[in-house]
């Protein structure tokens, strides 16, 4: 992606009148839709709920757009909203069907479990991935984010540091949290399972 044909469409939009914004900023919706929706299909799991996500980030981008300083590539300033309102429309969508499953994350746990051809493997591993499935619904959200950022969007430390605006210690920190956060759902979920 170029670059410098992004930052001039971004400063297109923050020198236009309120009105004037909207060409620059649809040429940019246009080169960066694709981006959007990879991310919001993989953390919502569904096509309708990440085409309402996509919306969402976009609606979003263009009235912060203003904010953008130029010092990353304009998709890196993108992704962390697509991020927030993908779990913001899962978070919805599940609160209007509990039951509903989240996002596939097969992406974020496979090979964790060794994948077995037996029915038995198979039902093993189904169930390992619906408990990881609930265990990273309870988390808080600047959890679940750096959960999906570090091992669904594949960020390197460095990358995770520039898009959330934080120090590597708080990266180092968060991703302890969260993975400690995650063991104990996962026995929690282990216990309910065992007293059902």
């Amino acid at each position: 992606m170029n670059e410098t044909a992004d930052y001039c469409l971004v400063r297109a939009c923050q020198g236009a009148d309120p009105g004037g914004a909207d060409a620059p900023f649809r040429a940019l919706h246009d080169r960066h839709r694709s981006f959007v929706k990879n991310i919001c299909r993989r953390v919502t799991g569904n096509g309708t709920d990440m085409l309402d996500a996509a919306q969402e980030t976009f609606l979003s981008a263009f009235l912060r757009v203003r904010e953008f300083r130029f010092q990353s590539p304009f998709s890196s300033w993108l992704r962390p909203i697509a991020v927030h309102a993908s779990i913001d429309q899962r978070r919805s969508r599940a609160a209007q069907r509990k039951d509903e499953s989240i996002s596939d994350l097969d992406g974020l746990i496979s090979g964790s479990v060794p994948a077995h051809p037996t029915p038995l493997g198979t039902a093993v591993r189904r169930e390992f991935q619906a408990c990881t499935r609930k265990a990273i619904h309870r988390l808080a959200p600047h959890l679940q984010e750096v959960l999906l950022l570090r091992y669904f969007e594949g960020l390197s430390y460095g990358e995770l540091e520039s898009t959330l605006g934080v120090s590597p210690g708080t990266i180092r920190s968060r991703l302890h949290r969260a993975h400690a956060a995650m063991a104990w759902e996962l026995r929690a979920l282990a216990g309910e399972g065992a007293t059902e």
